[in-house]
């Protein structure tokens, strides 16, 4: 997994929010130069967003052919107005929103008996259901039985098909930084 620079962190944050930002406003999304240049890789993404410390969207795709900066301009659009969950955020709440990146690795089959708690992220698919959970949602859980069986129903299974032989798992790592880290 790629390690990224504070200022790169920022710089990626800041484009969020423009990008947002411009949306809402019907203006043209604008992109430097150097952001197309230095964030050219393609990448898995998502974008959290949170108000008060409270989920207001997140939306991202887990593996990607389109350059990293436009996968953050995608998704951060995505959580802010297209999250069924929330209706969609405004001008006015934008202020109050702190915007999550979380950028994927490439992902590795896996099996539920070897997840790593609190470090990968994970996919579940069986048939044409699939799920994920990025590796920051372990906390919301007591242990690895319970995680399993909440991504299971997420992904419209049973909660015990995490068991099933005909489950697949996939894993992944995750850099995570929020505009919160750098206030």
């Amino acid at each position: 997994m790629e390690n990224y620079t504070d200022v790169q962190k920022v710089t990626l944050l800041n484009l969020a929010r423009n990008a947002l930002t411009e949306y809402l406003n019907e203006k043209e999304i604008t992109v430097t130069k150097e952001i197309k240049k230095t964030f050219c890789a393609s990448h898995g993404v998502f974008i959290t967003l949170n108000k008060e410390k409270h989920l207001r969207g997140c939306i991202g795709c887990i593996e990607s052919d389109k350059p990293l900066y436009q996968e953050v301009i995608n998704n951060v659009i995505s959580a802010g107005v297209s999250d069924p969950r929330f209706p969609s955020v405004t001008l006015n709440q934008l202020e109050a929103l702190n915007i999550e990146i979380s950028i994927l690795s490439k992902l590795e089959i896996s099996d539920f008996e070897y997840l790593k708690e609190n470090k990968e992220g994970v996919v579940i698919k069986n048939g044409p259901y699939q799920a994920t959970y990025l590796p920051s949602v372990w906390r919301q859980f007591k242990n690895k039985k319970q995680f399993l069986e909440s991504l299971s129903k997420k992904a419209g299974l049973r909660p015990d098909a995490y068991m099933d032989k005909n489950t697949q798992f996939f894993t992944y790592e995750a850099v995570t930084f929020s505009e919160e880290d750098f206030k």
